[in-house]
């Protein structure tokens, strides 16, 4: 994110792997199986985070993964 640009406030990031639309991406993360403090769900539906980025690729072992940032507010350079 800051090679981009600047995040003001506040940021978060949630990565999720396995070979998944992007739907159930975020099923995942909000589901959070196996995650005790549901940390996951928590920042997906976290009302500060104004803006998020999202980017997926392949992954050796978990074929995808998928990576989410989130930020209060940000400033593209």
């Amino acid at each position: 994110m800051t090679r981009y640009g600047r995040w003001h406030a506040g940021v978060a990031e949630n990565i999720a792997f396995g070979e998944n639309p992007a739907r159930e991406v975020v099923i995942q993360l909000l589901v959070d199986d196996g995650v005790p403090d549901r940390g996951h769900r928590k920042t997906i539906l976290d009302r500060s985070f104004g803006v998020a980025g999202v980017a997926c690729g392949p992954h050796a072992e978990y074929e995808q993964m998928c990576v989410i940032d989130y930020a209060v507010r940000y400033s593209e350079r």
